[in-house]
């Protein structure tokens, strides 16, 4: 019940989706805070204490994962979907135990903030946001399809890639620009006044100095998709260095109106519409 999980609730509880929402949480603060908000029917400290549920959404930091996996695997009813928030999924899948490969669907919601807690969450978080799942070849149609409607229910949008998509695609979107960050933030030392910045600074550092043991975590668990995106990065860095360094006009022109071009086509807006699952 932090800032995902707190916001998956507080969005299904506005939207009307479920019947009841459980959270499980070992912080009974969380847990009261929830409550409070009437976000939730109870919150329970246990995996064993919840009861037969057929949705469950693990919002715990990657490396937990499977854990609750591993509690759930005799617990979890035989048509109960089971999702996850993480942002990274190969690693995750391996975690799944025989059993529930079928019932499982990596999820991954493009939204957040650098503050987390559940006094950061919010209905509104994943509003227009893309929601990324990863269903495997023996997924049953049925979990994929209750995993989609809370998607569309938390107004989201959700799109389907393979394990390898996701990891490579949020290596570029989400950790590179995250240890981009945390460089550009330890290189500012150097000058002398870091205070007097602009918008620049700010959009390209806001991320910067978010949840330390999180992010070792995230980072660690896609280490091959961010080298080999890295690599990918520096090629394009290096080669309009060079273009400033030679003062190549034309060149550094030219490689400006190409990042332009691939911003039109990433900030593209999705209009979807709800329908029902199939």
């Amino acid at each position: 019940m932090g800032l995902i999980g707190g916001s998956v609730a507080a969005g299904l509880s506005e939207s009307g989706f479920a019947e009841a929402i459980w959270g499980i949480d070992s912080d009974a603060r969380a847990c009261d805070l929830a409550l409070e908000k009437g976000w939730l029917e109870g919150c329970v400290p246990s995996v064993a204490e919840a009861g037969q549920i057929d949705l469950w959404v693990i919002a715990t930091p990657p490396k937990q994962v499977g854990a609750v996996l591993g509690e759930l695997a005799p617990l979890a009813s035989p048509d109960c979907a089971i999702t996850d928030t993480s942002s990274v999924k190969g690693a995750i899948q391996a975690t799944v135990p025989k059993k529930l490969i079928p019932q499982f669907v990596g999820g991954h919601p493009m939204a957040g903030f650098e503050r987390s807690g559940i006094e950061n969450a919010s209905e509104n978080l994943f509003d227009d946001a893309h929601w990324i799942l990863t269903p495997n070849n023996a997924t049953q149609p049925l979990c994929l399809k209750r995993v989609r409607q809370m998607v569309f229910a938390l107004d989201a949008i959700p799109i389907e890639m393979t394990v390898e998509e996701h990891d490579r695609h949020v290596a570029l979107v989400s950790h590179l620009p995250h240890l981009l960050a945390n460089a550009l933030l330890q290189t500012s030392t150097s000058i002398p006044h870091p205070e007097a910045t602009g918008g620049s600074w700010q959009d390209l550092t806001r991320v910067g100095g978010a949840e330390a043991e999180l992010w070792h975590e995230i980072l660690s668990l896609n280490e091959h998709a961010i080298e080999e995106m890295s690599e990918e990065f520096l090629t394009h860095l290096k080669r309009m260095l060079q273009q400033v360094k030679g003062q190549d006009r034309t060149a550094l022109v030219k490689s400006i109106q190409q990042a332009h071009r691939a911003k039109a086509r990433t900030h593209k807006h999705t209009q979807v519409k709800y329908q029902e699952c199939t």
